[in-house]
């Protein structure tokens, strides 16, 4: 018996997206969790000047906080990557409010020059994964259940890597090919969640921080809930689309 036909991957470019305003849910916050660069203050910084309030889930690992936080912006300190200390520090987060919308900074893995392996760990050490899977999991009920029929309010699950700027096709990944992972539970979480805004977001690693968080912001923002993945680098904006082989496409 034959399998199926395999199907290739193409880039396909994207124009920039269009903003639709909106605001959190009543009462909720906007839950950050940092990769301890300097994007996520430039983040944080552009969020807290909407008005939004905003709450940063810092990991002891990353070290030291970074500069620039706006002072009245929360932090909580997740002590470890486990299930319980993630429990520990959403009940934290939430004494400023439910969430209503997540970022996720998945912090860069440094490599190693002579094996291209994350220093450290082994490239399929599933450990960056733990994080993101977790706050899945345990934010689904607030996410879900945000009044999201309040007009001009919506929730939000956006996931931000920096692979290549192109969601890891060009093979020029800066960091662990097992972060690619989060693309996938992005994707599979906006079937789930259909009542909440679900995005996975591959930057440049090239791209200066106030430049991230610009993208990043218009991401968050863009009235068009059917793209699940973008990719943004000096090359433009670009998804993933089905195509042949021989067209560019990727197995």
């Amino acid at each position: 018996m034959e399998g199926p036909e395999p199907v290739a991957v193409q880039l396909q470019s994207l124009p920039a997206p269009d903003t639709l305003e909106f605001s959190l849910p009543p009462g909720h916050v906007c839950l950050v969790s940092g990769d301890g660069s300097k994007l996520t203050a430039a983040l944080v910084r552009s969020l807290a000047d909407r008005g939004w309030p905003v709450v940063l889930l810092h990991s002891a690992d990353l070290g030291d906080i970074t500069p620039g936080l706006p002072v009245q912006v929360p932090v909580v300190t997740l002590a470890a990557a486990d299930e319980s200390a993630l429990r520990d520090a959403l009940i934290a987060v939430e004494m400023h409010g439910p969430v209503g919308t997540v970022v996720i900074l998945q912090p860069p893995t440094r490599l190693d020059a002579d094996s291209g392996l994350g220093i450290g760990a082994s490239s399929w050490d599933i450990a960056p994964l733990r994080v993101p899977f977790l706050l899945a999991k345990h934010l689904q009920p607030s996410l879900t259940g945000a009044v999201t029929q309040i007009a001009g309010s919506r929730a939000a699950f956006v996931t931000v890597l920096r692979l290549d700027g192109a969601l890891g096709v060009t093979g020029r990944i800066a960091g662990s090919p097992v972060s690619a992972g989060i693309l996938g539970m992005t994707k599979s979480l906006r079937l789930e969640w259909p009542e909440v805004f679900c995005r996975a977001i591959d930057l440049d690693p090239a791209m200066a921080a106030d430049a991230a968080a610009d993208a990043v912001m218009a991401e968050l923002f863009d009235p068009d809930r059917l793209t699940a993945e973008v990719g943004l680098s000096s090359q433009g904006r670009v998804t993933l689309t089905a195509g042949s082989f021989g067209a560019g496409g990727v197995a």
